[in-house]
């Protein structure tokens, strides 16, 4: 089992397509350098202890087709462009701190089922 921070030096994998590091310690926020894995397709952060805003940057990954932050400690708004229209792609359940935003993320993963 990995623990601490996120490292820093994940930005610097620029062609990673697939990240899976769920089931983990990590702690602390996501780092800003992330948002140079631009190519990233699959994204599993879930059932961590991240804390902190989900980033922005998420919203501007045009390749990101799955990503589940699932199960950690983030708070704030969960963003709403990008991977967070499309509601069956994104997984933030057991954030018990996030708000705002939810309502119109559920009301479009909810319509794309009935």
């Amino acid at each position: 089992m990995l623990s601490g921070e996120l490292p820093i030096s994940l930005g610097n994998c620029q062609s990673l397509e697939v990240l899976y590091l769920q089931g983990n310690l990590f702690n602390g926020h996501v780092p800003s350098s992330m948002k140079e894995l631009r190519g990233i397709r699959d994204l599993d952060l879930s059932r961590n202890d991240l804390s902190g805003y989900i980033p922005q940057f998420f919203e501007r990954f045009g390749n990101l087709e799955n990503l589940n932050l699932s199960f950690n400690q983030f708070w704030g708004t969960v963003p709403t462009g990008g991977i967070f229209k499309n509601a069956s792609a994104t997984l933030v359940a057991g954030n018990a701190r996030l708000c705002g935003g939810m309502a119109s993320f559920f009301s479009n993963y909810i319509s794309t089922f009935f």
